[in-house]
């Protein structure tokens, strides 16, 4: 059985720092998959604050990858966590 799939809208700037972050020949899915695995295991010891709220993933990411996350990719990460959120509180 296929996987489902869905189109995710990004800057050009965006794509371009995902490509100076991911290995050769590695998917979008790929490492977009690997940057949130990493948050999410660096911070389960964390009480989340608020179920609503976000949790620090912004200055995680700025701290963590300076250089290599711009604004566009964090909030996209940011939303994507977001919506995994809503879908397990269903």
């Amino acid at each position: 059985m296929r996987k489902k799939r869905t189109t995710i809208n990004i800057s050009f700037e965006a794509k371009s720092e995902l490509d100076s972050v991911k290995s050769l020949g590695q998917s979008y899915d790929g490492i977009i998959r690997e940057v949130a695995k990493f948050w999410r295991e660096e911070n389960k010891y964390q009480p989340v604050k608020s179920s609503n709220k976000l949790p620090e993933f912004r200055e995680y990411a700025l701290q963590k990858y300076p250089k290599e996350l711009g604004e566009d990719l964090i909030t996209m990460i940011e939303d994507l966590i977001e919506r995994q959120r809503a879908k397990n509180q269903n």
